[in-house]
């Protein structure tokens, strides 16, 4: 009850979130990945908060400015992340747009941006749920009809429910995206380069989703 004579304070309409808040750029209208990464704020309710980058951006250095922009509209904080999903889709053009995207990142000071490099589709962090492996895709569709023949003969761009069906093999994506990582390193490959195949950069995603329950 209001004591008499006051008068509350007029208050701004915005109300923050509550813990981090994490945005993303994606290619294009990506369902897959949307879903994916709503389904992810959902597991850490009330830890995250995900929100999206405007527009439908394909190449690297458009996504990196649509997220900045997205980053500038909305008020946040030190502890708030925003990362750009890239494909590499075994493009060697995409190798000069790639650094680009990262000039830009590295001059944003309020928060952490980070492009997030998969080599050479994000499908390559689904299949890591199952198994571990360091071949050669010539094409992002490759990786598709593997991760289909062998382990999710339903997967499609538009399925849902794809994070809990792999929710409980997340720590073992995890620890084979950091091995596919050092192995790119150790054959001389440069990261964000397509050369730096196969690899993602998830694995750095969920590491810091996870920080907001230590």
């Amino acid at each position: 009850m209001a004591r008499q004579g006051y008068t509350p304070k007029k208050r701004n309409s915005y109300t923050r979130p509550i813990g981090r808040t994490i945005v993303f750029a994606l290619e294009g209208k990506n369902k897959t990945e949307h879903q994916y990464l709503l389904d992810m704020a959902k597991d850490f309710k009330g830890l995250i908060t995900v929100k999206f980058a405007d527009g439908n951006e394909t190449d690297p250095v458009s996504m990196m400015k649509s997220l900045l922009q997205k980053v500038a509209d909305l008020e946040l904080e030190e502890q708030d992340l925003a990362f750009s999903l890239v494909d590499s889709d075994c493009n060697p053009s995409k190798d000069g747009q790639m650094r680009e995207a990262d000039v830009l990142a590295r001059k944003t000071k309020t928060v952490k941006v980070r492009q997030i490099v998969s080599s050479p589709c994000f499908e390559i962090w689904y299949l890591l749920h199952y198994t571990y492996t360091t071949a050669q895709f010539a094409r992002s569709s490759d990786v598709v009809d593997l991760l289909r023949s062998k382990y999710m003969s339903e997967y499609s761009k538009a399925l849902e429910g794809v994070y809990s069906l792999l929710r409980d093999k997340q720590d073992t994506a995890c620890r084979h995206a950091d091995q596919l990582y050092e192995h790119c390193k150790d054959k001389g490959a440069r990261p964000h380069t397509t050369a730096f195949t196969p690899s993602t950069e998830m694995f750095v995603v969920i590491d810091e989703v996870k920080k907001a329950r230590r």
